[in-house]
Protein backbone atom coordinates (compact mmCIF):
# COMPACT_ATOMS: atom_id res chain seq x y z
CA UNK A 1 0.00 0.00 0.00
CA UNK A 2 1.28 3.38 -0.93
CA UNK A 3 1.59 6.05 1.41
CA UNK A 4 -0.09 9.07 -0.34
CA UNK A 5 -3.45 8.37 0.11
CA UNK A 6 -6.81 10.50 -1.25
CA UNK A 7 -8.39 12.34 1.89
CA UNK A 8 -11.62 11.99 2.81
CA UNK A 9 -14.94 14.88 2.43
CA UNK A 10 -14.80 15.92 5.73
CA UNK A 11 -11.10 16.50 6.23
CA UNK A 12 -10.81 18.44 3.16
CA UNK A 13 -13.54 20.42 4.49
CA UNK A 14 -11.74 21.33 7.77
CA UNK A 15 -8.54 21.81 6.13
CA UNK A 16 -10.90 24.77 3.79
CA UNK A 17 -11.70 25.75 6.86
CA UNK A 18 -8.46 26.57 7.83
CA UNK A 19 -8.28 28.87 5.39
CA UNK A 20 -11.93 30.76 4.93
CA UNK A 21 -13.20 30.21 8.43
CA UNK A 22 -10.67 32.03 11.36
CA UNK A 23 -13.11 33.25 13.82
CA UNK A 24 -16.99 34.15 14.56
CA UNK A 25 -16.30 37.28 12.38
CA UNK A 26 -15.55 35.31 9.40
CA UNK A 27 -18.20 33.19 9.72
CA UNK A 28 -20.82 36.31 10.16
CA UNK A 29 -19.27 37.99 6.49
CA UNK A 30 -19.63 34.60 4.43
CA UNK A 31 -23.17 34.30 5.79
CA UNK A 32 -24.17 38.03 5.31
CA UNK A 33 -22.58 37.70 1.77
CA UNK A 34 -24.81 34.92 1.18
CA UNK A 35 -27.95 36.94 2.36
CA UNK A 36 -26.90 39.75 0.33
CA UNK A 37 -26.74 38.09 -2.64
CA UNK A 38 -30.16 36.73 -2.20
CA UNK A 39 -31.42 39.71 -2.97
CA UNK A 40 -32.74 40.65 1.09
CA UNK A 41 -34.07 43.86 2.07
CA UNK A 42 -33.85 42.90 5.74
CA UNK A 43 -31.15 40.97 7.52
CA UNK A 44 -30.80 40.31 11.30
CA UNK A 45 -27.56 38.62 13.09
CA UNK A 46 -27.78 37.22 16.08
CA UNK A 47 -24.71 36.56 18.24
CA UNK A 48 -24.19 34.88 21.86
CA UNK A 49 -20.74 34.72 24.11
CA UNK A 50 -19.29 37.00 20.97
CA UNK A 51 -20.30 34.35 18.42
CA UNK A 52 -18.57 31.36 20.26
CA UNK A 53 -21.58 29.67 21.22
CA UNK A 54 -23.87 30.57 18.67
CA UNK A 55 -24.44 32.72 15.47
CA UNK A 56 -28.24 32.89 13.96
CA UNK A 57 -28.39 35.01 10.42
CA UNK A 58 -32.29 35.55 9.48
CA UNK A 59 -32.98 37.32 5.98
CA UNK A 60 -36.12 37.48 3.67
CA UNK A 61 -34.21 37.02 0.29
CA UNK A 62 -34.80 34.06 -2.16
CA UNK A 63 -34.32 31.00 -0.29
CA UNK A 64 -34.18 27.62 -1.26
CA UNK A 65 -35.97 24.93 -2.25
CA UNK A 66 -35.45 21.34 -0.73
CA UNK A 67 -33.65 20.14 -3.58
CA UNK A 68 -30.40 23.26 -3.09
CA UNK A 69 -30.99 22.62 0.70
CA UNK A 70 -29.96 19.08 0.28
CA UNK A 71 -26.82 20.02 -1.53
CA UNK A 72 -26.09 23.33 -0.56
CA UNK A 73 -23.48 22.81 2.34
CA UNK A 74 -21.43 20.38 -0.26
CA UNK A 75 -18.31 21.46 -1.31
CA UNK A 76 -18.00 23.68 -4.57
CA UNK A 77 -22.21 23.67 -4.53
CA UNK A 78 -22.52 27.38 -5.91
CA UNK A 79 -25.37 28.98 -8.02
CA UNK A 80 -23.23 31.63 -9.16
CA UNK A 81 -20.86 30.08 -12.08
CA UNK A 82 -21.92 27.94 -14.59
CA UNK A 83 -18.72 28.15 -16.85
CA UNK A 84 -14.75 29.10 -16.07
CA UNK A 85 -16.02 32.39 -18.41
CA UNK A 86 -18.05 33.15 -15.33
CA UNK A 87 -14.99 33.09 -12.63
CA UNK A 88 -13.62 36.61 -15.03
CA UNK A 89 -16.88 38.50 -14.96
CA UNK A 90 -18.06 37.23 -10.93
CA UNK A 91 -20.84 40.36 -9.70
CA UNK A 92 -22.07 38.41 -6.94
CA UNK A 93 -19.94 38.60 -3.42
CA UNK A 94 -19.89 34.70 -3.12
CA UNK A 95 -19.19 32.47 -5.58
CA UNK A 96 -16.84 29.35 -4.63
CA UNK A 97 -19.55 27.39 -2.71
CA UNK A 98 -17.07 26.81 0.21
CA UNK A 99 -18.38 28.49 3.06
CA UNK A 100 -21.29 26.96 4.36
CA UNK A 101 -19.15 23.52 3.90
CA UNK A 102 -16.12 24.68 5.87
CA UNK A 103 -18.49 26.18 8.22
CA UNK A 104 -20.70 22.85 8.77
CA UNK A 105 -17.26 20.93 9.20
CA UNK A 106 -15.99 23.08 12.26
CA UNK A 107 -19.67 23.74 14.02
CA UNK A 108 -23.09 22.71 13.96
CA UNK A 109 -24.80 24.05 11.20
CA UNK A 110 -28.17 23.95 10.36
CA UNK A 111 -29.79 26.18 7.49
CA UNK A 112 -34.09 26.64 7.38
CA UNK A 113 -35.04 27.94 3.82
CA UNK A 114 -38.12 28.90 1.87
CA UNK A 115 -38.22 29.68 -1.76
CA UNK A 116 -41.64 31.08 -1.34
CA UNK A 117 -43.11 29.06 -3.96
CA UNK A 118 -42.76 25.49 -1.81
CA UNK A 119 -43.19 24.81 1.61
CA UNK A 120 -39.93 25.42 4.03
CA UNK A 121 -37.13 23.12 5.45
CA UNK A 122 -34.98 22.49 8.08
CA UNK A 123 -31.71 20.49 7.13
CA UNK A 124 -29.73 19.31 9.78
CA UNK A 125 -26.06 19.02 8.78
CA UNK A 126 -24.57 17.03 11.21
CA UNK A 127 -27.72 14.38 10.87
CA UNK A 128 -27.11 15.10 7.18
CA UNK A 129 -31.41 15.10 7.47
CA UNK A 130 -34.31 17.41 5.95
CA UNK A 131 -37.29 17.93 7.69
CA UNK A 132 -40.83 20.10 6.67
CA UNK A 133 -40.65 23.13 8.81
CA UNK A 134 -42.96 26.65 7.85
CA UNK A 135 -41.39 29.76 7.48
CA UNK A 136 -42.16 32.51 5.32
CA UNK A 137 -39.65 33.22 2.49
CA UNK A 138 -35.79 33.33 3.02
CA UNK A 139 -33.17 31.67 4.92
CA UNK A 140 -31.74 31.22 8.60
CA UNK A 141 -28.36 29.73 9.22
CA UNK A 142 -27.75 28.59 12.63
CA UNK A 143 -23.96 27.59 13.68
CA UNK A 144 -23.73 26.35 17.29
CA UNK A 145 -20.41 25.65 19.28
CA UNK A 146 -17.97 26.62 16.60
CA UNK A 147 -14.54 24.87 16.40
CA UNK A 148 -15.90 22.37 18.77
CA UNK A 149 -14.01 19.68 17.43
CA UNK A 150 -10.84 21.57 16.74
CA UNK A 151 -9.58 22.33 20.11
CA UNK A 152 -6.49 23.75 19.26
CA UNK A 153 -8.19 26.78 17.30
CA UNK A 154 -10.82 27.44 19.55
CA UNK A 155 -7.91 28.24 22.69
CA UNK A 156 -6.83 30.52 20.30
CA UNK A 157 -10.50 32.96 20.17
CA UNK A 158 -9.86 35.93 21.92
CA UNK A 159 -12.37 37.31 24.47
CA UNK A 160 -15.86 37.24 24.17
CA UNK A 161 -15.25 40.93 23.99
CA UNK A 162 -12.86 41.11 21.66
CA UNK A 163 -14.74 38.17 19.19
CA UNK A 164 -17.83 40.62 19.39
CA UNK A 165 -16.01 44.17 18.43
CA UNK A 166 -14.90 42.05 15.70
CA UNK A 167 -18.06 40.62 14.33
CA UNK A 168 -19.78 43.71 15.08
CA UNK A 169 -17.19 45.67 13.11
CA UNK A 170 -18.24 43.58 10.04
CA UNK A 171 -21.83 43.97 10.00
CA UNK A 172 -21.16 47.76 10.77
CA UNK A 173 -19.11 47.15 7.03
CA UNK A 174 -21.68 45.82 5.22
CA UNK A 175 -24.38 47.50 7.09
CA UNK A 176 -22.57 51.17 5.27
CA UNK A 177 -22.03 49.65 1.90
CA UNK A 178 -25.67 48.76 1.63
CA UNK A 179 -27.65 51.50 2.77
CA UNK A 180 -30.45 49.91 0.92
CA UNK A 181 -30.82 46.65 3.10
CA UNK A 182 -31.90 46.80 6.84
CA UNK A 183 -29.65 45.34 9.28
CA UNK A 184 -30.29 44.17 13.17
CA UNK A 185 -27.82 43.01 15.25
CA UNK A 186 -28.32 41.77 18.70
CA UNK A 187 -25.58 40.27 21.25
CA UNK A 188 -27.08 37.57 23.86
CA UNK A 189 -30.67 38.96 22.83
CA UNK A 190 -29.56 42.46 23.61
CA UNK A 191 -29.60 45.16 20.31
CA UNK A 192 -26.54 46.49 19.35
CA UNK A 193 -27.40 48.13 15.97
CA UNK A 194 -31.15 48.44 14.58
CA UNK A 195 -30.85 49.97 11.15
CA UNK A 196 -33.97 50.83 8.49
CA UNK A 197 -33.23 51.19 4.81
CA UNK A 198 -32.49 54.44 4.11
CA UNK A 199 -29.75 56.76 1.65
CA UNK A 200 -26.01 56.79 1.87
CA UNK A 201 -25.65 59.70 3.69
CA UNK A 202 -27.98 58.87 6.55
CA UNK A 203 -26.79 55.45 6.98
CA UNK A 204 -23.25 56.80 7.79
CA UNK A 205 -25.31 58.95 11.05
CA UNK A 206 -27.04 55.97 11.65
CA UNK A 207 -23.48 54.18 12.21
CA UNK A 208 -20.68 56.63 12.87
CA UNK A 209 -22.86 59.08 14.46
CA UNK A 210 -23.93 62.35 14.43
CA UNK A 211 -20.61 64.14 14.98
CA UNK A 212 -18.59 61.95 12.67
CA UNK A 213 -21.73 62.41 9.98
CA UNK A 214 -21.47 66.03 9.67
CA UNK A 215 -17.77 66.11 9.20
CA UNK A 216 -18.18 63.82 6.18
CA UNK A 217 -18.11 65.18 2.04
CA UNK A 218 -19.43 63.23 -0.28
CA UNK A 219 -16.73 62.59 -3.14
CA UNK A 220 -18.05 64.18 -5.89
CA UNK A 221 -14.69 64.93 -8.55
CA UNK A 222 -15.30 62.74 -11.80
CA UNK A 223 -12.62 59.92 -12.53
CA UNK A 224 -10.39 60.81 -15.39
CA UNK A 225 -10.87 57.06 -16.59
CA UNK A 226 -14.52 56.38 -17.48
CA UNK A 227 -13.40 52.62 -16.33
CA UNK A 228 -12.59 52.77 -12.83
CA UNK A 229 -15.71 55.36 -10.82
CA UNK A 230 -14.92 56.52 -7.45
CA UNK A 231 -17.94 57.47 -4.79
CA UNK A 232 -18.78 57.39 -1.43
CA UNK A 233 -17.83 60.09 1.54
CA UNK A 234 -14.40 61.24 2.77
CA UNK A 235 -14.35 62.84 6.46
CA UNK A 236 -13.06 66.19 6.53
CA UNK A 237 -9.61 66.98 7.95
CA UNK A 238 -10.61 67.33 12.03
CA UNK A 239 -12.06 63.82 11.99
CA UNK A 240 -8.64 61.88 11.45
CA UNK A 241 -8.36 58.37 13.06
CA UNK A 242 -4.82 56.84 14.73
CA UNK A 243 -5.51 53.96 12.28
CA UNK A 244 -7.67 52.55 9.50
CA UNK A 245 -10.81 50.99 11.07
CA UNK A 246 -12.67 53.68 9.19
CA UNK A 247 -11.15 53.21 6.13
CA UNK A 248 -13.52 51.01 4.02
CA UNK A 249 -13.50 50.05 0.47
CA UNK A 250 -15.42 48.46 -1.46
CA UNK A 251 -14.71 47.46 -5.30
CA UNK A 252 -18.20 46.41 -7.04
CA UNK A 253 -19.76 46.09 -3.61
CA UNK A 254 -17.02 43.90 -1.97
CA UNK A 255 -15.45 44.70 1.11
CA UNK A 256 -11.71 44.25 0.34
CA UNK A 257 -8.46 45.45 2.03
CA UNK A 258 -6.13 47.13 -0.43
CA UNK A 259 -2.75 48.81 0.59
CA UNK A 260 -2.68 51.08 -2.80
CA UNK A 261 -6.25 52.69 -2.27
CA UNK A 262 -4.82 53.57 1.20
CA UNK A 263 -2.30 55.05 0.50
CA UNK A 264 -3.87 57.35 -2.65
CA UNK A 265 -6.23 58.24 -0.20
CA UNK A 266 -3.88 59.50 2.41
CA UNK A 267 -2.55 61.42 -0.39
CA UNK A 268 -5.09 62.76 -1.39
CA UNK A 269 -5.06 64.35 2.18
CA UNK A 270 -1.14 65.38 2.45
CA UNK A 271 -0.40 68.79 4.05
CA UNK A 272 -3.82 68.46 5.43
CA UNK A 273 -3.64 66.18 8.27
CA UNK A 274 -0.79 65.06 10.62
CA UNK A 275 1.52 61.99 9.16
CA UNK A 276 0.66 59.47 11.82
CA UNK A 277 -3.29 60.07 10.99
CA UNK A 278 -5.50 58.26 9.03
CA UNK A 279 -8.47 59.45 7.01
CA UNK A 280 -12.10 58.36 7.49
CA UNK A 281 -13.71 57.22 4.03
CA UNK A 282 -15.87 54.96 2.74
CA UNK A 283 -15.39 54.37 -0.58
CA UNK A 284 -17.14 52.35 -3.65
CA UNK A 285 -15.22 51.45 -6.42
CA UNK A 286 -16.82 50.42 -9.70
CA UNK A 287 -14.91 48.41 -11.91
CA UNK A 288 -15.78 46.48 -14.96
CA UNK A 289 -15.45 42.32 -13.36
CA UNK A 290 -13.27 41.49 -16.47
CA UNK A 291 -10.65 43.81 -15.03
CA UNK A 292 -9.92 42.39 -11.75
CA UNK A 293 -9.66 39.10 -10.30
CA UNK A 294 -11.55 37.92 -6.58
CA UNK A 295 -9.92 35.12 -6.62
CA UNK A 296 -6.68 35.42 -5.38
CA UNK A 297 -7.85 35.25 -1.29
CA UNK A 298 -9.01 32.42 0.27
CA UNK A 299 -11.60 34.96 2.68
CA UNK A 300 -11.91 37.44 -0.54
CA UNK A 301 -10.61 39.81 1.39
CA UNK A 302 -8.22 41.27 -1.57
CA UNK A 303 -8.79 41.60 -5.46
CA UNK A 304 -6.00 41.67 -8.11
CA UNK A 305 -6.70 45.06 -10.41
CA UNK A 306 -4.90 44.50 -13.71
CA UNK A 307 -4.24 48.35 -13.54
CA UNK A 308 -3.73 49.36 -9.58
CA UNK A 309 -1.25 51.89 -11.25
CA UNK A 310 -4.11 54.22 -12.61
CA UNK A 311 -6.89 52.94 -9.75
CA UNK A 312 -4.10 54.77 -7.54
CA UNK A 313 -4.27 57.69 -9.31
CA UNK A 314 -8.14 58.14 -9.60
CA UNK A 315 -8.38 57.64 -5.79
CA UNK A 316 -5.76 60.50 -5.42
CA UNK A 317 -7.30 62.63 -8.07
CA UNK A 318 -10.83 62.15 -6.57
CA UNK A 319 -9.51 62.16 -2.70
CA UNK A 320 -7.62 65.83 -3.73
CA UNK A 321 -10.28 67.59 -6.06
CA UNK A 322 -13.21 66.80 -3.42
CA UNK A 323 -11.13 68.42 -0.44
CA UNK A 324 -10.34 71.55 -2.98
CA UNK A 325 -13.60 72.12 -4.14
CA UNK A 326 -14.66 71.94 -0.09
CA UNK A 327 -14.96 74.69 2.71
CA UNK A 328 -13.04 72.90 5.28
CA UNK A 329 -12.83 75.43 7.73
CA UNK A 330 -12.50 73.88 11.18
CA UNK A 331 -16.30 74.39 13.41
CA UNK A 332 -16.10 74.68 17.25
CA UNK A 333 -18.62 73.05 19.14
CA UNK A 334 -19.73 75.00 22.13
CA UNK A 335 -21.39 72.98 24.07
CA UNK A 336 -18.32 71.57 26.17
CA UNK A 337 -17.60 74.71 27.30
CA UNK A 338 -21.53 75.92 28.26
CA UNK A 339 -21.29 72.78 30.19
CA UNK A 340 -17.82 73.50 32.14
CA UNK A 341 -19.03 77.10 32.22
CA UNK A 342 -22.64 75.99 34.02
CA UNK A 343 -20.98 73.16 36.54
CA UNK A 344 -18.12 75.56 37.76
CA UNK A 345 -19.36 78.64 39.83
CA UNK A 346 -17.64 81.86 38.18
CA UNK A 347 -16.57 84.85 40.72
CA UNK A 348 -16.49 88.72 39.29
CA UNK A 349 -13.40 90.28 41.01
CA UNK A 350 -13.43 93.94 41.08
CA UNK A 351 -10.00 94.47 39.73
CA UNK A 352 -7.32 97.02 41.91
CA UNK A 353 -6.96 100.09 40.33
CA UNK A 354 -4.67 100.21 37.17
CA UNK A 355 -3.59 103.02 34.29
CA UNK A 356 -3.95 101.84 30.91
CA UNK A 357 -2.14 103.56 28.21
CA UNK A 358 -3.77 103.49 24.76
CA UNK A 359 -1.36 104.95 21.65
CA UNK A 360 -2.85 107.38 19.32
CA UNK A 361 -1.82 105.24 16.53
CA UNK A 362 -3.59 102.01 18.09
CA UNK A 363 -7.15 104.08 18.07
CA UNK A 364 -6.81 104.85 14.93
CA UNK A 365 -6.52 101.37 13.82
CA UNK A 366 -9.83 100.36 16.02
CA UNK A 367 -11.52 103.39 14.92
CA UNK A 368 -10.97 102.51 11.29
CA UNK A 369 -13.37 100.73 9.44
CA UNK A 370 -11.42 97.44 7.87
CA UNK A 371 -12.34 96.48 4.66
CA UNK A 372 -13.56 92.89 3.41
CA UNK A 373 -10.97 90.71 1.92
CA UNK A 374 -12.01 88.76 -0.94
CA UNK A 375 -10.69 87.12 -4.47
CA UNK A 376 -12.98 85.98 -6.94
CA UNK A 377 -11.44 82.34 -6.99
CA UNK A 378 -11.53 82.36 -3.29
CA UNK A 379 -12.47 78.98 -1.13
CA UNK A 380 -12.22 81.16 1.70
CA UNK A 381 -15.41 83.89 2.37
CA UNK A 382 -14.80 87.22 2.91
CA UNK A 383 -12.77 87.87 5.63
CA UNK A 384 -12.06 91.54 7.53
CA UNK A 385 -9.37 91.54 10.15
CA UNK A 386 -9.91 92.73 13.56
CA UNK A 387 -7.26 92.47 15.36
CA UNK A 388 -4.42 89.76 16.85
CA UNK A 389 -4.85 87.60 20.21
CA UNK A 390 -1.52 86.93 22.41
CA UNK A 391 0.47 87.43 19.43
CA UNK A 392 -0.94 84.08 18.07
CA UNK A 393 -4.28 84.21 16.34
CA UNK A 394 -5.74 86.98 14.00
CA UNK A 395 -9.31 88.05 14.89
CA UNK A 396 -11.62 88.07 11.99
CA UNK A 397 -15.05 88.05 10.91
CA UNK A 398 -17.38 87.16 8.18
CA UNK A 399 -21.08 88.04 8.15
CA UNK A 400 -22.07 85.22 9.88
CA UNK A 401 -19.14 83.92 11.64
CA UNK A 402 -15.68 84.88 14.13
CA UNK A 403 -12.81 83.33 13.07
CA UNK A 404 -9.45 82.26 14.99
CA UNK A 405 -6.61 82.42 12.28
CA UNK A 406 -3.26 80.75 13.62
CA UNK A 407 -1.43 82.94 11.58
CA UNK A 408 2.36 80.18 11.69
CA UNK A 409 -0.08 78.24 10.50
CA UNK A 410 -1.42 80.28 7.76
CA UNK A 411 1.64 81.78 7.02
CA UNK A 412 3.48 78.14 7.12
CA UNK A 413 0.63 77.09 4.21
CA UNK A 414 1.66 80.46 1.95
CA UNK A 415 5.18 79.82 2.07
CA UNK A 416 5.13 76.00 1.52
CA UNK A 417 2.86 76.70 -1.44
CA UNK A 418 5.08 79.36 -2.86
CA UNK A 419 8.26 76.89 -2.39
CA UNK A 420 6.61 74.31 -4.57
CA UNK A 421 5.11 76.42 -6.88
CA UNK A 422 9.05 77.97 -6.68
CA UNK A 423 10.40 74.71 -7.34
CA UNK A 424 8.25 73.33 -9.81
CA UNK A 425 8.47 75.96 -12.42
CA UNK A 426 11.94 77.35 -12.06
CA UNK A 427 13.78 74.49 -10.50
CA UNK A 428 16.44 75.45 -7.93
CA UNK A 429 18.11 79.18 -7.78
CA UNK A 430 21.52 78.39 -5.42
CA UNK A 431 22.99 81.39 -3.85
CA UNK A 432 27.01 80.83 -2.83
CA UNK A 433 27.76 82.17 0.15
CA UNK A 434 30.51 84.75 0.61
CA UNK A 435 31.66 83.05 3.65
CA UNK A 436 31.06 79.16 3.73
CA UNK A 437 29.43 77.74 7.23
CA UNK A 438 31.44 75.53 9.14
CA UNK A 439 28.92 72.89 11.06
CA UNK A 440 29.98 70.83 14.22
CA UNK A 441 28.03 67.37 13.83
CA UNK A 442 28.22 64.33 15.11
CA UNK A 443 29.90 61.69 13.89
CA UNK A 444 26.93 59.32 13.11
CA UNK A 445 25.09 62.34 10.95
CA UNK A 446 28.74 62.66 8.93
CA UNK A 447 28.69 58.94 8.59
CA UNK A 448 25.28 59.14 6.77
CA UNK A 449 25.73 62.23 5.15
CA UNK A 450 27.07 60.99 1.67
CA UNK A 451 23.84 58.78 1.45
CA UNK A 452 21.87 61.85 1.01
CA UNK A 453 24.39 64.32 -0.11
CA UNK A 454 22.79 64.12 -3.71
CA UNK A 455 19.44 64.76 -2.10
CA UNK A 456 20.07 68.04 -0.82
CA UNK A 457 21.65 69.62 -3.58
CA UNK A 458 18.27 69.03 -5.29
CA UNK A 459 17.18 71.69 -2.83
CA UNK A 460 19.86 73.94 -3.21
CA UNK A 461 22.42 72.95 -0.60
CA UNK A 462 25.69 72.58 -1.20
CA UNK A 463 27.64 70.83 1.63
CA UNK A 464 30.43 69.21 2.43
CA UNK A 465 32.62 66.61 4.71
CA UNK A 466 34.68 69.00 6.49
CA UNK A 467 37.01 67.21 9.17
CA UNK A 468 35.47 64.01 10.77
CA UNK A 469 32.60 65.88 12.64
CA UNK A 470 32.14 68.62 10.52
CA UNK A 471 29.99 69.49 7.63
CA UNK A 472 30.69 72.67 5.00
CA UNK A 473 27.45 75.00 3.55
CA UNK A 474 28.87 76.32 0.36
CA UNK A 475 25.17 77.41 -0.86
CA UNK A 476 21.62 77.63 0.26
CA UNK A 477 18.71 78.16 -2.32
CA UNK A 478 18.68 81.68 -3.00
CA UNK A 479 14.65 82.02 -1.43
CA UNK A 480 16.44 81.78 2.06
CA UNK A 481 19.19 84.30 1.07
CA UNK A 482 21.13 85.24 4.11
CA UNK A 483 18.70 84.70 6.56
CA UNK A 484 18.80 80.68 6.71
CA UNK A 485 20.48 79.80 9.62
CA UNK A 486 23.02 76.95 9.24
CA UNK A 487 21.40 74.32 11.77
CA UNK A 488 18.41 73.87 8.99
CA UNK A 489 20.46 71.72 7.30
CA UNK A 490 21.50 69.84 10.25
CA UNK A 491 17.56 69.76 10.74
CA UNK A 492 17.30 68.88 6.66
CA UNK A 493 19.94 66.48 7.08
CA UNK A 494 18.68 64.36 9.80
CA UNK A 495 15.21 64.01 8.66
CA UNK A 496 16.19 62.66 4.96
CA UNK A 497 18.24 60.20 7.17
CA UNK A 498 15.46 59.02 9.66
CA UNK A 499 13.25 58.39 6.71
CA UNK A 500 15.26 56.59 4.37
CA UNK A 501 12.72 54.55 3.61
CA UNK A 502 10.12 57.08 2.25
CA UNK A 503 10.17 58.11 -2.08
CA UNK A 504 12.15 60.78 -2.79
CA UNK A 505 9.46 63.33 -3.76
CA UNK A 506 7.59 62.52 -0.18
CA UNK A 507 10.82 63.57 1.65
CA UNK A 508 11.04 66.67 -1.04
CA UNK A 509 7.87 67.72 -0.13
CA UNK A 510 8.87 67.03 3.71
CA UNK A 511 11.47 69.17 3.58
CA UNK A 512 10.18 72.34 1.63
CA UNK A 513 7.73 72.03 4.10
CA UNK A 514 9.85 72.23 7.13
CA UNK A 515 11.80 75.31 5.28
CA UNK A 516 8.19 77.29 4.57
CA UNK A 517 8.34 76.62 8.69
CA UNK A 518 11.38 78.34 9.21
CA UNK A 519 10.97 80.89 7.00
CA UNK A 520 7.07 82.15 8.57
CA UNK A 521 6.37 84.42 11.23
CA UNK A 522 6.32 82.51 14.55
CA UNK A 523 3.91 82.66 17.94
CA UNK A 524 5.04 85.88 19.51
CA UNK A 525 5.88 87.99 16.94
CA UNK A 526 3.79 91.06 17.00
CA UNK A 527 1.96 91.48 13.60
CA UNK A 528 0.71 94.74 12.35
CA UNK A 529 -2.55 95.25 10.38
CA UNK A 530 -1.13 95.44 7.00
CA UNK A 531 1.08 92.31 7.80
CA UNK A 532 -2.35 90.43 8.98
CA UNK A 533 -3.94 91.28 6.21
CA UNK A 534 -1.37 90.21 3.34
CA UNK A 535 -1.90 86.40 5.09
CA UNK A 536 -5.32 87.06 4.86
CA UNK A 537 -5.07 87.98 0.95
CA UNK A 538 -2.68 85.64 0.36
CA UNK A 539 -4.55 82.65 2.25
CA UNK A 540 -7.31 83.92 -0.42
CA UNK A 541 -4.84 83.10 -3.18
CA UNK A 542 -4.76 79.33 -2.11
CA UNK A 543 -5.97 76.21 -2.84
CA UNK A 544 -5.73 74.49 0.32
CA UNK A 545 -6.43 77.57 2.84
CA UNK A 546 -7.77 75.69 6.00
CA UNK A 547 -4.48 73.50 7.55
CA UNK A 548 -0.83 73.86 7.56
CA UNK A 549 1.70 71.55 5.54
CA UNK A 550 2.17 69.15 8.58
CA UNK A 551 -2.11 68.63 9.31
CA UNK A 552 -2.67 71.41 12.17
CA UNK A 553 -6.07 73.42 11.65
CA UNK A 554 -5.07 77.19 10.16
CA UNK A 555 -8.58 78.44 10.97
CA UNK A 556 -11.26 77.47 14.01
CA UNK A 557 -14.71 79.09 12.76
CA UNK A 558 -17.14 79.95 15.82
CA UNK A 559 -20.52 80.60 14.05
CA UNK A 560 -23.00 83.50 15.54
CA UNK A 561 -25.55 80.65 16.22
CA UNK A 562 -22.50 79.28 18.27
CA UNK A 563 -21.31 82.65 19.81
CA UNK A 564 -25.39 82.84 21.05
CA UNK A 565 -25.51 79.81 22.34
CA UNK A 566 -22.31 80.27 24.43
CA UNK A 567 -23.87 83.45 26.27
CA UNK A 568 -27.03 82.03 26.64
CA UNK A 569 -28.58 84.33 24.05
CA UNK A 570 -30.48 81.33 22.59
CA UNK A 571 -30.81 77.82 24.14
Amino acid sequence: MGIIQQLNEQLINQIAAGEVIERPASVVKELLENAIDADSTEIEIQLFDGGLKRIEIHDNGSGMPEKDLKICTLRHTTSKLLSSDDLFAIKTLGFRGEALASIASVSHLTVVSCDGVNKGNVYDAKEDKIVAKGRARGTTVVVRELFYNTPARKKYMRTETTELRRCTEVVQAYALAYPNIGFVLKHNAVTLLNVAPTEQYNRIVDILGKEVGRHMIPLEAESFDPSIQVTGYIGKPDVVRKDKRLQLFFVNKRLISNAAISVALKRGFEGMIHHDTYPVALLHIQVQPQKIDVNVHPTKSQVRFEDEQTLFKVVYHCTKETLRANQLMRDVDVAPMQKKLTEESVSVVQPALATYHVSDSSQEVLDKKEEYVTTESSKLPSLRVLGLVHNKFIIAETDTDMLLVDFHAAHERINYEKLKEKYSKEGVKIQQLVTPAVLEVDVALVAGFQKRKDLLGTLGFLVEEFGKNSLLIRSVPSIFGQQMKPDMVIELLEYAMENKKNPIDKIKDDMLARMACRMSYMAGDELTFPQMKTIINDLHELDIAYSCPHGRPIIVKFSDTELDKLFERRM
